[in-house]
């Protein structure tokens, strides 16, 4: 039996290296002749096997020994095929690709916002179509282009709606400066600051967010020095350029073209941190109420049902559920289940939108109207609503002279989530909780020994009956007392005029007005873990 058994492992073992010693390794780098290329494909011809480059072009590969043919693709390049065979070197490889000579007569928007030939611009630039950016079903502009621009980098300061984004381009350039580009709106500089927040406070809103992406014709993302030179310093971290709709001049008679669009769109939480469910609260394998740690006795062992002192204080919840002093504890239900979903839910987004644009011989105009309306994955004091309004109008007064005014209104109401390093904060009291803790009731009135009521009392993991603000807020009182609300009203008025007073020489005013204000109210409720009762009114405006 044993010599079966080895006879086995050796057939085996032999069986694995020789399709190993089947297979190769290529190698190699992807650039455009000057720089590399982010997420560029290299896949065997003919098979589903396939890589993409790393963030520094690079690639690996495993081939068949006796080789294959490597096909390398990029958007906007030129595919190229390389043939490797036995004699081929596998390492090292320098692959560059070059431009689709198809896409040279596509036009492009400047630094200044003006339309130019693709051919004739010395510089790095990337353009992605509005309806690309709609579609991606996020909330800002943003977000929206997240993963359709090589080099450019979007991370979400958070899951909140509406909350901001932070934009990186081409990697990190200083330790401690500012890298976040320059946001251009029909050739006027805008605000994109989030001001306020903090690992200690709520996630701010990105003023870019306020901008609806149903509005957006298409961005442009400017890389290179050179295209940020006409805007000194400002833009020496890129320029993001976002040119809004507007109406076509038409010919015809009665030219109205309306569209309107309604979603729906669901979130769910796919994935949390995993919490242990076999030590109950307590140290030392023993319990303990109002302990901070979870290495108390086994939950599974426990009785059933805990002895209570029913002649004592007592917290009533509101739900009418009462509370006593546990003596012993017996309870050997686990709550982590019932915890997550106190402060988990599904999200529900509502997206509506309608837009008209019409035009004549010498005249067009587009004008929309939106509504946003998000109710995030946090059960609770979590939402965001936009709603937008653009009117954007061009009248050619002759053949020389032109003029258009691109005027929008925002308005936003929004309720954020205390986060991060923060004793009133969500997920300090949620993951700290012990797994024998249910937090459900987490506020009602608390009677003492003498039958003395103290209402909106506070109860969690760490004072359980709610006599004295807990160390860690309850998640839901978190969720559900606290108030983080942000009200912005936000103008933006470009008017432009624009005189050719020479062949192909163009004379450009454009002015910009942009003006927000958002007014928050922060409120933490009397017996908040951090004991404050405070109310917190401010109004940025910008």
């Amino acid at each position: 039996m044993k010599r079966k058994l080895l006879s086995f492992l050796f057939v085996w073992m032999i069986s694995i290296l020789t399709v190993w010693s089947q297979n190769r390794t290529v190698t190699g780098l992807v650039t455009n002749g000057s720089e590399p290329i982010i997420g560029a494909t290299v896949a065997i011809n003919g098979s589903t096997t396939g890589t993409t480059t790393d963030e520094n072009g690079k690639f690996s590969l495993n081939i068949p020994e006796a080789g294959a043919t490597l096909k390398i693709r990029f958007l906007g390049m030129t595919a190229k095929e390389i043939v490797i065979d036995q004699n081929s070197p596998t390492t090292g490889l320098n692959i560059v690709l070059v431009k689709d000579p198809l896409m040279l007569d596509e036009v492009r928007v400047t630094a200044i916002g003006e339309q130019i030939s693709l051919r004739k611009i010395g510089y790095s630039t990337s353009q992605i179509q509005g309806k690309s950016v709609a579609s991606s079903g996020e909330s800002g502009v943003i977000q929206g282009l997240s993963g359709k621009v090589s080099n450019l980098a979007i991370t979400k300061n958070s899951g909140d709606p509406g909350a901001g984004a932070f934009i990186q381009i081409r990697g990190q350039s200083t330790i401690t400066g500012n890298l976040q580009p320059l946001i251009v709106i029909d050739g006027v500089p805008m605000s994109n600051s989030s001001i306020g927040g903090g690992t200690d406070g709520v996630v701010q809103q990105s003023r870019l967010n306020d901008i609806n992406p149903e509005d957006i014709a298409n961005v442009e993302v400017l890389k290179g020095a050179a295209a940020a030179a006409v805007w000194g310093t400002r833009a020496s971290n890129g320029v993001i350029i976002v040119t809004t709709k507007k109406g076509k001049r038409s010919s015809k008679k009665n030219n109205i073209n309306v569209e309107v669009s309604s979603s729906l769109a669901l979130d769910f939480i796919n994935k949390e941190y995993e919490k242990q469910s076999t030590y109950g609260q307590g140290t030392g394998g023993k319990w303990k109420a109002n302990a901070g740690g979870s290495w108390g006795d086994k939950i599974a062992l426990r009785s059933g049902a805990d002895s209570l002192n029913l002649n004592g204080a007592k917290f009533v919840a509101e739900n009418g559920n009462v509370y006593n002093p546990i003596l012993k504890k017996g309870d050997n239900q686990v709550y982590n289940n019932a915890n997550k979903d106190q402060v988990f839910r599904t999200g529900v987004t509502y997206n509506n939108n309608i837009s008209i644009s019409s035009g004549n011989e010498k005249s067009a105009i587009y004008f929309n109207l939106s509504d946003w309306n998000q109710q995030g994955v946090l059960n609770g004091n979590s939402d965001y609503r936009r709603t937008t309004g653009r009117l954007n109008y061009t009248h050619n007064l002759n053949d020389k002279f032109k003029f258009s005014l691109n005027t929008f209104l925002s308005k936003i109401f929004s309720n954020r989530i205390q986060q991060g390093s923060n004793l009133d904060g969500l997920y300090l009291g949620y993951l700290r909780t012990a797994p024998d803790f249910n937090n459900t009731d987490y506020t009602g009135t608390y009677y003492d020994a003498a039958g003395i009521p103290v209402f909106n009392s506070h109860r969690g993991y760490r004072n359980y009956m709610g006599s004295a603000a807990p160390t860690y807020n309850n998640p839901g009182w978190t969720l559900n007392k606290q108030t983080n609300t942000s009200d912005v009203t936000r103008v933006i008025i470009t008017p432009e005029a624009s005189w050719e007073w020479a062949k192909k020489s163009i004379l450009t005013v454009r002015t910009g007005y942009d003006i927000s204000n958002d007014r928050r109210i922060t409120y933490f409720p009397y017996l908040s873990a951090s004991s404050l009762s405070l109310i917190h009114i401010s109004e940025p405006t910008r």
